[in-house]
Parts: structure tokens; C-alpha cells; sequence
């Protein structure tokens, strides 16, 4: 294979391979101005996007928020207080997350501040990537990035309050880092040191920033190091050794303390959504069906063909390596119930690289007497990223197959999201919201029974079920998870781990813990109903005898009318003061919080 050359690599790559603008008969200031006003456009376009998401949350970012949460209180990366299990997904994003908490900033705010710093970073890195990686011109390096923008998909998820955006960035800044060793100063690359110290602190954050991501990160390094002549293979292992080592011993400390602090050399996680699973080509169904678009699916296969076929003939195949590693691990865990695609979004904003590649390979090919033929392919490649984009922006999000019945994956963005957001930055109660009866308000309801039904300190009482990240946080309840996340008992049960079987003596030990309400489904529901003296003393709130999904106790004492008012007070003061929360489907918790705390002042206020 040839080595790409300096110029192709350099971020100061003269005009002659500048691609698009090149051919342009315009001045070199004018071809500048041009230039950042079409950066503008699609920084603008992220913006109005971005907006459109700000409000939203997952139910899983409370889960990492209140370890990070126990940690800044000294109270350790724990979810339940002396209970050591490790069921949040990024040691790193938590990590970040204890330290807004610390300063005093309200957890949700700082979390989405970081989705937001981290997507900067990735629109960045995602140009650096294309210039310095992979030799785009100064224009066509632009095209991924308006993709990008468009990407309901990766957009939303900067805004959910996972560590997915932070992990995308730090995969295309690895690759950057990576490389950079291969630029010699002369041609615009860092020095030796520099290269060393950005790549290292490049390397060790993407190894804690998701559980895969020592995989890819192992991939990145063998990639920048093999793919090249094997004359070569000495020098570049040289030349990355340091900061390949300083990682490797960041890294294998980190699994040290994990060992030491929660007793495991895999995060529970890995039990939960890994172990047991197998092998399936069908799960990559949301890049080839399951609501995929005609051009996106274009743009998504042949795109990422095309990156494979480029970075072999340039010998930078890092960004193809990244893509190929996360469609083998998609295939290899279970079934992503999240939405959005989360799993793939490397493959999402990759893809789009490989035809801004081809466009730009076309344009430095084009002869001067036979443009025809060429400006086709060129403008086919920019339509199809066009119309591509069109398809993913017009995208409120897509579901999982695990979440719909058959042909409803795709929900559009509509005029009543929109209002709904704008309602959400003024904080008005939406209509749907202004609908619900006064105490059923949708997923927040679990909080009402932790709240009312026992005089109980709610730090030593129970809530028992799933999804209950939101419930724990804002309540600060125990938490006996039914998915096992933050439970070692469910997630270390034999029947639970060969086949997802609840037994009836694993139900005894949940309801073992007397709590003062739960939500129970995939299979708790139905043990209940086979054990029914379980629920004496409960009251059924959803669901029947046969399978009870929602209970709340009725045998204890209640706590005073002020006690039940304040415990909602304080439950609303942990909100954000600047937005209502949404959930991802609509639901807006945080006005519905503020209205049940109207209702509770009439009620239970003195």
C-alpha cells in the first residue's frame, strides 16, 4: 500500500488539493469567506437542532446522576448506599458528572452542558478527521459535517444524558491523535511530545468512556501501527509507545479499582445487556430496515463501502476499522431497546465520509476536456447525502424492534414537538400534560407512592421495578432493579442469567425488602401473581391479581400532610429551574411534577 502522502494529510494542504474549491473561479479571500459562511450555515443548522432536543432526557442518565451523586456526597460510586455494584455504562461520564455536582451545578443542567461541549468536539474532530486522516480538501471535509448536523440520531442522544456524544468524539479524536504521529512538523503536524501527550489523554479517555470502547480503542492503535509497510511497523510502535503504554497502565489501574471497589472485572452492565447473548447479522436490521430511509440506507451501505475501499488505497483505514468494530459488536450483544440507533451511530456519521471521499476524488480526477461523466457521480454523491440528511432530519427518533409492533420504527418530528419544546423553554404546562388526571402523570407516578405511603425516611424504604433511574434520583429511595442494572441478586440469579426466568423464590426476596411501592414487568408481574399472599398489604394500581404491574403499600403508617408536602417540594427544587424536563416520548415530567405539587399543597399543605 502507498503511503498517503503530506499533502493529503496536512490541515495546510495547498489549493491544488483543495477539491471543490479548486475549481472554483473565485479569489482566495472570497473562497475563505465562502467557506466559513457554509461552516455558519451548518453550525446554525446544529443549533435549530439541538434546540428542537434540549428539553428531552432518558430514564438512564439518573441512573449515572445519582452515583455521581453519592460520590460528590462522599457517599461513594454507589446507586444504594453500602451497596457496591457498578450499573452505570461510563466510568468517565460519571466521573464528570460527580464533579458538576461538587461545584454545586444542578446535575441535569451540567449533564446536558456536557452532551453539548462533547458534540462540539465531535463536529471538530469529525473535520480533523477528514482532512488530516483521511486527505478531504478544505470543502468537502464540510460535507460530513452537514450530514452531522442533520443526524436526528446523534443529536438527540448529545442532548439524552448518556456518554454517547463523548464517546463518538473521542473515537474520531483517537483517530486523529493516533495519526498525528505520521505528520511530520514541517507539514503542519505536532511535535513528538505534543503528539504524545494529546493521543495518551485522547486514548485513556475513550477507554473509560463506554464498555466497548477498549475494544475499538485496541482496534484504533493496531490500525495506525499495521496498516502501512511492515518496513514501517518498528518505527510507528516506536513513535507511539509511550502513549500506547501510559494507556495501558491508566487503563489497567482503572480495572484494579474496579476489581477492588466492586468486586468484578466487568461492569454489571456486561451481565445485564452482554453475557448470554449471540451472534446475529439481524441486528444491524436499523441500517438496512426497521424504518431506515431509501437514501439513508444508500448513503449508510455504500458509504461505508467506499470508506473501505479509500482508506485501503491510502492506508488509512482507521475510520473503516471503527465502523467494521461496532457493526461486529452490534451483533455480538443484545438487541439496543434504546432508541435511535445508539449502538450504530459511528456507522451514522462515518458513512457520510466515505462519499464526501469519493466526491472529492472525482473532483481532483476531473479532466478538463470530459467533466460530464465526472460531474455526475459528483453531484449523485451530493444529492445522495442531500436527500439522505433530508430523510434522518425530518426524523423525530426511530425505535427498537423490542418497543413497536411491526412497520411504526419511525416517528417524524412534528408542529406539536416543536410547541411542545418552546412550552418546555417557558416553562408552560403543555396541553397533554394540562389532560392528565391528578395523580396518573405517566412515568413520574412511581415517585407518588415512594412519596405518600409510608412515614418511613424514604433514604431507608424500597422501590422495587424497572426504569428507575428517574425514581431514584429524584426520590432518593432504595432501588431493588427488576433488569438487574444496579442489583447483583437479579443480575447474578441462574435463572435470570440462562433465560431471564424469575422464579418465585427470586420474588420472595424482592418483596422481602417491604417496599413501599413497585412496578413490576417481564416476568416479576407473573410470579407475583403465582405468589399472591406477596402483595397483602399492597394495593394494586395497575394491572390485576394475575399479573399485578404497579402496587403501592396501604399496611403502614402515612406520613403527615407537612411531611408529604415537603417531600414533594423537595422533589420539585431537584428540576431544572431553567426548562421543563421531558422525557423521550413527549411526556413532559417536569411540568407534570410542578402540577401534582400544586395539587398537593390544596391536599396535604397546612
Amino acid at each position: 500500500m502507498r503511503r498517503a502522502q503530506p499533502s493529503d494529510l496536512s490541515p495546510n494542504a495547498s489549493s491544488k488539493h483543495d477539491g471543490l474549491g479548486s475549481i472554483l473561479t473565485l479569489d482566495a479571500r472570497t473562497l475563505v469567506l465562502a467557506r466559513w459562511a457554509l461552516l455558519a450555515a451548518v453550525g446554525i443548522g446544529a443549533l435549530v437542532h439541538v434546540a428542537y432536543y434540549f428539553p428531552r432526557v432518558v430514564d438512564d442518565l439518573f441512573i449515572s446522576l445519582r452515583y455521581a451523586e453519592n460520590l460528590a456526597s462522599g457517599h461513594g460510586a454507589v446507586f444504594n448506599v453500602g451497596e457496591a455494584v457498578e450499573g452505570y455504562s461510563s466510568p468517565l461520564w460519571m466521573l464528570l458528572q460527580a464533579v458538576g455536582l461538587a461545584l454545586g451545578i444542578e446535575g441535569v443542567l451540567f449533564t446536558k452542558l456536557l452532551g453539548l461541549a462533547s458534540l462540539t468536539l465531535l463536529f471538530v474532530g469529525l473535520y480533523r478527521l477528514g482532512r488530516d486522516v483521511m486527505g478531504l480538501g478544505a470543502w468537502t471535509a464540510i460535507l460530513p459535517l452537514g450530514c452531522l448536523a442533520a443526524n436526528s440520531y446523534v443529536v438527540s442522544w448529545a442532548l439524552l444524558g448518556l456518554e454517547t456524544p463523548l464517546h463518538l468524539a473521542l473515537l474520531v479524536w483517537t483517530a486523529v491523535t493516533l495519526r498525528s504521529f505520521d505528520i511530520p512538523p514541517s507539514e503542519g503536524g505536532s511535535s513528538r511530545r505534543r503528539a504524545t501527550i494529546t493521543a495518551t489523554v485522547s486514548m485513556i479517555a475513550l477507554g473509560l468512556s463506554r464498555p466497548e470502547s477498549p475494544v475499538l480503542l485496541a482496534v484504533l492503535a493496531a490500525e495506525s501501527v499495521l496498516v502501512a509497510s511492515p518496513a514501517l511497523w518498528k518505527s510507528r510502535l516506536a513513535a507511539r509507545a509511550p502513549a500506547l503504554g501510559a494507556t495501558a497502565l491508566v487503563l489497567l489501574a482503572a480495572l484494579g479499582i474496579r476489581v477492588w471497589y466492586y468486586h468484578d472485572v466487568f461492569a454489571n452492565t456486561y451481565y445485564v445487556k452482554g453475557e448470554g447473548a449471540r451472534f446475529a447479522l439481524s441486528k444491524l436490521a436499523p441500517l438496512y430496515a426497521e424504518g431506515v430511509g431509501r437514501w439513508e440506507r444508500l448513503v449508510l451501505g455504500v458509504g461505508t463501502v467506499l470508506l473501505g475501499i479509500f482508506g485501503f488505497a491510502r492506508s488509512r483505514l482507521g475510520p473503516f476499522a471503527i465502523s467494521a468494530a461496532v457493526i461486529l459488536f452490534t451483533c455480538n450483544v443484545e438487541v439496543d431497546w434504546m432508541p435511535s440507533l445508539r449502538h450504530l451511530l459511528p456507522v451514522t456519521i462515518l458513512a457520510p465520509l466515505g462519499i464526501a471521499l469519493a466526491v472529492e476524488a472525482s473532483l481532483r480526477s476531473m479532466p478538463k476536456d470530459a467533466r460530464a461523466p465526472y460531474a455526475a457521480g459528483i453531484l449523485m454523491g451530493l444529492f445522495a447525502l442531500t436527500a439522505s440528511s433530508a430523510e434522518v432530519a425530518r426524523l423525530d427518533h426511530r425505535v427498537s424492534v423490542l418497543e413497536v409492533d411491526k412497520n411504526r420504527f419511525r416517528k417524524p418530528k412534528s408542529a406539536e414537538k416543536w410547541n411542545d419544546t418552546l412550552l418546555a423553554f417557558r416553562r408552560v404546562e403543555p396541553p397533554h400534560v394540562a389532560q392528565m388526571s391528578n395523580y396518573d402523570m405517566g412515568q413520574i407516578t412511581q415517585a407518588w407512592g415512594v412519596l405518600e405511603a409510608s412515614a418511613s425516611p424514604i433514604s431507608s424504604s424500597w422501590f422495587v421495578g424497572r426504569d428507575i433511574g428517574a425514581v431514584g434520583y429524584y426520590t432518593g429511595v432504595r432501588i431493588y432493579d427488576t433488569a438487574g442494572l444496579i442489583t447483583r441478586d437479579v443480575s447474578h440469579a441462574e435463572p435470570w442469567r440462562h433465560g431471564r426466568n424469575v422464579t418465585d423464590e427470586m420474588a420472595r426476596e424482592m418483596m422481602a425488602k417491604r417496599p413501599v411501592a413497585g412496578e413490576v414487568y417481564d416476568g416479576w408481574d407473573v410470579a407475583l401473581g403465582r405468589s399472591r399472599s406477596l402483595l397483602t398489604g399492597y394495593r394494586i394500581r395497575f394491572g390485576d391479581q394475575a399479573r399485578p404491574h404497579g402496587f403501592v403499600a396501604v399496611d403502614r403508617p402515612r406520613p403527615p400532610k407537612r411531611e408529604v408536602a415537603l417531600r414533594y417540594e423537595q422533589l420539585a427544587a431537584k428540576f431544572p429551574r431553567a426548562f421543563h424536563l421531558h422525557t423521550l416520548y413527549g411526556e413532559s415530567v417536569g411540568a407534570a411534577v410542578e402540577k401534582r405539587l400544586r395539587v398537593v399543597r390544596v391536599e396535604f399543605g397546612e
